[in-house]
């Protein structure tokens, strides 16, 4: 296993996150106040972003976008449905609320578009996508419609030729649907046989995309985005899934990763759909997130969350922890995301 200074190299990847803690003496036990902090993980250590606000309406979602001039931005949004844009190296914000969704919002993903331009897409309680530039701090198009209630997932779905769809899930309609992001046109829709919570996007090496879908059951519903055709299941044999993620590895191929209920983290070949190597055992009592982290020599790893309020990484190579887990949170962590960070600030970053 490498040890926690190769991790580090120069650093170049944080792991930004949300957290949710019950305000239990002012609501009760069952109350449903919560306040959220937007935090940072650097791979050697957990790195408290306190700079960056509080949100007191709580944060369902949070996504990283690199921008044209080599910066990136942290946007996150939550129930009170509005886009809020900052910069994880100071902890500023940017601009003011990006305003549109008439409900709280749980969804949201940064889109790559060809000419290095980088839009935010969000899927709200309200049933529409809504796109976002982050620079202008506007909404792009019309909203897209289509899905009969609230959206659970949505995700960039990158192409090699240069092209990039959006695509969506619902936990009401239980549909998959793809849209393009420069039109707006929908591009056809999948029927799932569960509500759909969570979706990835799987880059095959022959140069073909799967789309992986998850829900409240134990499977991971394969389909062929070109197609829009199911073309296979993954079944877990006991554990709920409640996360996934596709994972480079440095021989070229892509595996599939799933977290579950019982804290199992597992590999799987979206070829085959099989089992690849033991389940990597968490000593969370449910996992919540997961995010592939890239790392500038190459190598890949995998970060999770749960119920337990800890981060940790993984070596989808190895199939063992790496380092210690990140701590901070005092509750359950429901949403990770990897922020790439250029160098020159990283630097900055470890001055303070």
């Amino acid at each position: 296993m490498p040890d926690r200074g190769a991790l580090v190299t120069p650093v170049s990847t944080l792991c930004a996150s949300r957290r949710w803690e019950e305000r239990a003496e002012e609501q009760g036990a069952h109350g449903g106040g919560w306040k959220q902090r937007v935090t940072a993980a650097r791979l050697s250590r957990w790195v408290d972003a306190g700079k960056i606000p509080q949100r007191l309406c709580g944060v369902n979602a949070v996504a990283a976008a690199s921008l044209p001039d080599g910066r990136v931005l942290i946007a996150a949004v939550g129930y009170d449905s509005m886009v809020w844009l900052w910069n994880p190296v100071t902890g500023t914000r940017i601009g003011g609320p990006l305003t549109g969704h008439e409900n709280a919002v749980f969804a949201m993903a940064a889109v790559p578009l060809s000419d290095d331009h980088t839009l935010i897409a969000t899927g709200g309680t309200d049933g529409t996508v809504r796109l976002w530039d982050p620079i202008t701090c506007t909404q792009v198009g019309d909203p897209l419609t289509g899905h009969k209630g609230w959206i659970g997932a949505v995700v960039a779905v990158p192409f090699p030729v240069g092209r990039t769809l959006v695509a969506s899930g619902s936990t009401r309609d239980k549909v998959l649907r793809f849209w393009d992001p420069i039109t707006g046109i929908p591009l056809g829709g999948l029927n799932n046989k569960s509500p759909i919570s969570k979706i990835a996007a799987v880059p095959l090496p022959d140069g073909r995309m799967l789309m992986a879908s998850n829900g409240v059951d134990t499977e991971i519903r394969l389909y062929d985005p070109v197609a829009i055709a199911h073309v296979g299941t993954i079944q877990a044999v006991h554990d709920r899934l409640s996360a996934v993620a596709a994972v480079p590895l440095p021989d070229g191929r892509v595996l599939i990763c799933t977290g579950g209920s019982e804290g199992t983290v597992q590999l799987w070949d979206p070829l085959t759909c099989a089992a690849v190597g033991e389940p990597l055992i968490s000593p969370d009592s449910r996992g919540y997130a997961m995010a592939v982290v890239p790392l500038t020599d190459g190598q890949t790893l995998i970060a999770t969350s749960g119920g337990e309020g800890v981060v940790r990484l993984w070596d989808p190579v190895a199939g063992t922890p790496v380092g210690s887990p990140l701590t901070g949170p005092t509750g359950p962590v429901y949403e990770v995301v990897a922020v790439p960070i250029p160098h020159a600030d990283a630097e900055r970053g470890q001055e303070r």
